[in-house]
Order: C-alpha cells, then sequence, then structure tokens
C-alpha cells in the first residue's frame, strides 16, 4: 500500500545532481577569483564562515560577527526552504 509521501516529484534527482554540479561550479569559480585577485592585489583581506548542522544543532564558524550573521541567514533561508520542499512532496 503506499503512502501520500512515497512518490517523488518527476526529474528530482536529476534537479538535485544538477544543484550539486551548480554548487561545485560557483566553489570553483569563486576559488579561482580569489586567487586572480590575490595575485594582483597586495592586500589580502578574506572573511569567511560556515554553519554546519547535526541534528537540531547548529555549530557556527565565522571570522567576524558581520559573517556570522550572514552564514546565520542564509542557513535559516536554507532550513525553510527544504521544509518547504519536504511538506510540498508529503502532501502532494
Amino acid at each position: 500500500m503506499k503512502k501520500k509521501g512515497d512518490r517523488l516529484l518527476p526529474g528530482l534527482i536529476e534537479l538535485g545532481l544538477i544543484l550539486i554540479l551548480i554548487g561545485v561550479a560557483l566553489i570553483a569559480t569563486a576559488l579561482l577569483v580569489y586567487v586572480i585577485l590575490g595575485l594582483i592585489k597586495e592586500k589580502r583581506n578574506i572573511r569567511g564562515g560556515s554553519v554546519i548542522i547535526i541534528g537540531p544543532l547548529p555549530i557556527m564558524m565565522a571570522s567576524d560577527k558581520e559573517v556570522a550573521k550572514m552564514a546565520l541567514l542564509f542557513t535559516v533561508i536554507v532550513l525553510l526552504f527544504s521544509l518547504m520542499i519536504t511538506l510540498m512532496m508529503y502532501y502532494s
């Protein structure tokens, strides 16, 4: 017996793979831009941050408070988007 949430949206696996490839391409492009700008400019002021979510606990690392706020905001947006997609799949 099938339940409501058992079926996947058509093309969902392909969409996931495409999004992964786009993410890898964006990371590679950003790395290349930083390397080229680092060779051109003398001053190197690179800021960064990340958020790792293990269960309900977020672990945040950032170079300063402004980057930490941006990383937290981005994490909340991504979590809300993934919750929305999950609920759409369950109720469709």
